[in-house]
């Protein structure tokens, strides 16, 4: 079984991926994508509400230790089940990969992560499994726009610079930046200031 289960920032994905590994009977592993840990060393999946579980990096250009470290947790450890979180810091090519093994074991796994950008384009790992997956393989959780008094539907993870929306810059940054989720009236509003 494959499934992918994404949402928006603070939608709760990482919450959901740490009750379910919890109430798992499976012999099973926990994996976070990371843009600057190397693959194999100790992390950790943590969501906002203070729940922590322990986790092994992957590194987004280290597919071929990713796709080892992989294989010896089903091998040496006998792990069935895998949970990767973060999986938009990965390339379409790992996830190909991932999942072409895991196929091929009779392995399942559960990806989480964000499925757009804060531009919001696929993050193209993403997208491979929003295309490679059936609909019933896949859960998108959804949360209401952060702006007080306001009811709709977040679309869009937001970058926030300056106290304004910014659709510019790349993808990738290694500062600390302020995402809000937003619905699209917000998203596209020029009037919009978000106080930090």
């Amino acid at each position: 079984m494959i499934t992918f289960t994404t949402g928006l920032m603070g939608a709760g994905k990482s919450k959901e991926l740490i009750e379910r590994y919890r109430n798992d009977k499976s012999t099973r592993a926990t994996l976070t994508a990371s843009l600057t840990e190397n693959t194999g060393t100790e992390g950790k999946i943590e969501s906002r509400n203070g729940e922590v579980i322990p986790a092994l990096n992957i590194h987004k250009d280290q597919l071929e230790a990713t796709l080892g470290l992989i294989m010896y947790l089903i091998f040496e450890f006998k792990v069935t089940t895998l949970y990767i979180d973060e999986i938009q810091f990965l390339d379409k090519e790992t996830i190909k990969e991932i999942l072409d093994y895991a196929r091929y074991q009779d392995v399942t796994i559960h990806f989480y992560g964000l499925e757009t950008t804060f531009t919001s384009d696929y993050f193209e790992s993403s997208k491979y499994l929003l295309e490679e997956l059936s609909e019933d393989e896949i859960f998108k959780i959804s949360r209401e726009c952060e702006i007080e008094d306001c009811n709709n539907t977040a679309q869009y993870n937001a970058r926030i610079v300056n106290g304004r929306v910014t659709r510019e810059g790349n993808t990738f940054v290694e500062e600390k930046s302020t995402y809000l989720s937003l619905c699209k009236k917000h998203y596209f509003s020029k009037k919009l200031e978000i106080s930090s």
